[in-house]
């Protein structure tokens, strides 16, 4: 069942806590010096883009995450599937309450290493999960599981797989939140990143969690995080190149799992590519984060598909 349970708290003031706390994740990972190549080649880590707009897109995502849980007023144990690298784990854990703690996992052992070495703090732990391989035991612990840019990297049978093993294993009351990249106001379907299986717009995401066969949770809630000045460039970012260097990145490491030597390479080109598509497209120019902050919004269920929304929030509830 969808529904707003957020009805009684103005969209006004929920914006206004998640401008506030993109504000704060984004002095944080401002802090952060980036390497100089690719950590993550499957994307997603911010401290490997030099685009302003993904920078901005992903601490989003956190920032809307953490509004909508501190509206649960209690103490949380979290687990977060699909960290990547564990920077932007590393900027929640940074502005989260204090009495919160946090548990980072991904497939990759390469990634988790690094975020240990990099990023671990006393609210925050990392450790090798994959996916397929979580026990219901293991989830009791936990409030509120995280998956934060990670099922458009799942098909619809994975997503749909990993949600009922979720929803058998965690305890009452607890919560899923999910995000991913909205399509609502591109043209194309697909953006042609080479990592996402599927990528939605807000139609699509709905239909797909109103399915009982899909979604065993008592009840959901979708909103968009709107604004106006990161869409607008993102979508011109898109015209201007921004398809054919994804189909092209995904070429690349195509080319790396077929030809050995080539592998070695792979981080330096994907860096370099991300190099240029930021010069083509204005990525590289310094922006006024005070003016973008401003546009941001949080809204709730039944917008529909909003055309100036990049990312869309969904809170499973059990």
């Amino acid at each position: 069942m969808a529904g707003n349970r957020f009805e009684n708290y103005s969209g006004s003031q929920l914006s206004v806590q998640l401008r506030h706390n993109v504000e704060r994740l984004w002095q944080v990972l401002q802090g952060i010096r980036p390497p100089k190549q690719y950590v993550n080649v499957e994307g997603g880590g911010i401290e490997q883009q030099h685009d302003w707009r993904l920078r901005l897109h992903h601490c989003a995502n956190y920032a809307a995450a953490l509004t909508i849980l501190k509206q649960e007023n209690r103490s949380l144990r979290l687990l977060e599937l699909g960290c990547g690298t564990g920077v932007l784990s590393y900027g929640l854990a940074r502005i989260m309450p204090a009495e919160w703690s946090l548990m980072a996992t991904d497939y990759s052992r390469y990634l988790i290493e690094y975020a240990r070495q990099q990023y671990s703090t006393p609210n925050l732990v990392f450790d090798c999960l994959d996916v397929n391989d979580i026990s219901a035991s293991a989830l009791k612990e936990f409030d509120a599981v995280l998956m934060l840019e990670l099922i458009e990297h799942l098909n619809c049978w994975e997503t749909r797989e990993l949600l009922h093993r979720l929803g058998a294993g965690l305890k009452p009351a607890s919560l899923v939140v999910i995000s991913t990249p909205d399509r609502s106001a591109f043209p194309r379907d697909h953006s042609g990143y080479y990592p996402h299986k599927i990528e939605y717009r807000y139609s699509t995401l709905f239909r797909f969690l109103s399915g009982l066969q899909n979604n065993p949770f008592r009840s959901f809630e979708l909103y968009q995080i709107v604004a106006p000045g990161i869409v607008r460039a993102a979508v011109r970012a898109e015209r201007r190149g921004g398809y054919l260097l994804n189909r092209f990145a995904g070429l690349v490491e195509r080319l790396s799992s077929h030809q050995v030597h080539f592998h070695r390479y792979q981080r330096r080109v994907l860096s370099w590519l991300s190099r240029i598509f930021w010069r083509l497209t204005g990525g590289g120019q310094k922006c006024d984060i005070t003016r973008l902050l401003d546009d941001f919004q949080l809204t709730g269920t039944d917008t529909g598909d909003h055309q100036l929304s990049f990312s869309l929030i969904a809170v499973l509830r059990k």
